[in-house]
């Protein structure tokens, strides 16, 4: 029997995704109210170019549990992680990718261990992309590795549960990619423990993939060196 929630903010980054949220929305209003006595739903709109804006108005307007905060701009999936993070007003917060690849649901699978770990992550049994997004993430893995010492498997699954007051700790500041790494990077250095246990992995329905394009990649690793390289700050030592 998974664990029931005080408190939960579900939030979802999303840009572009106009064809794939209300499926994931109304699924997570269909099945988040039984993992919790208190449920907000966040929408991170990244500055998108179609009418994702639109099609989640339409569903706040219906749903008072549905909370929609838009970028003017694309800034990024770690500034949209970011705003995510500090606008959820509840104990527990859950993310997933707005690509709908995803099944909210499974939050059960991670909720098994929220009595033991405040920071719980997926790690996908079967991923469902193509050979480049599989590529990519081989390289980049090894090199967080070498760099940051990171040996967690599957390390940018946006599938996420963590404590809000354990991430207000974290101060991250990634603007891109690297957010996950970051998370990551940051829990080890502050001793809080980590679990990952198995989440299932979807085809995309519609849409195109944005996290494997030349851009985000150079950004990814330009905050991988920066962070390696990070000089320790005074607020370190009043945690």
């Amino acid at each position: 029997m998974s664990a029931v929630l005080e408190s939960l903010s579900y939030f979802v980054p999303a840009r572009d995704e106009a064809g794939n949220l209300p499926g994931l929305i109304n699924r997570a209003l269909e099945v988040l109210p039984a993992y919790t006595k208190k449920l907000e739903i966040i929408v991170v709109d990244d500055g998108s170019s179609d009418n994702t804006r639109a099609v989640v108005s339409e569903i706040e307007r219906r749903d008072p549990r549905v909370r929609l905060i838009s970028h003017p701009k694309p800034r990024g999936y770690g500034a949209a992680l970011r705003t995510g993070f500090e606008a959820s007003r509840n104990e527990w917060v859950f993310m997933t990718d707005g690509d709908g690849q995803f099944d909210p649901g499974e939050i059960s699978l991670l909720l098994k261990y929220s009595g033991d770990f405040p920071v719980i992550l997926g790690k996908r049994i079967k991923r469902k992309d193509g050979i480049q997004r599989l590529f990519v993430p081989w390289v980049y893995h090894i090199m967080l590795r070498l760099l940051l010492g990171l040996k967690a498997k599957d390390i940018d699954c946006g599938f996420k549960l963590i404590r809000k007051d354990v991430l207000d700790k974290m101060k991250l500041k990634s603007e891109g990619g690297f957010i996950s790494a970051e998370l990551l990077y940051r829990a080890s250095q502050k001793g809080i423990p980590v679990m990952q246990t198995g989440v299932s992995h979807f085809a995309r329905r519609t849409g195109k993939e944005k996290g494997a394009t030349f851009p985000v990649i150079m950004i990814a690793l330009k905050e991988m060196f920066s962070l390696a390289f990070e000089k320790p700050s005074p607020e370190d030592d009043d945690d």
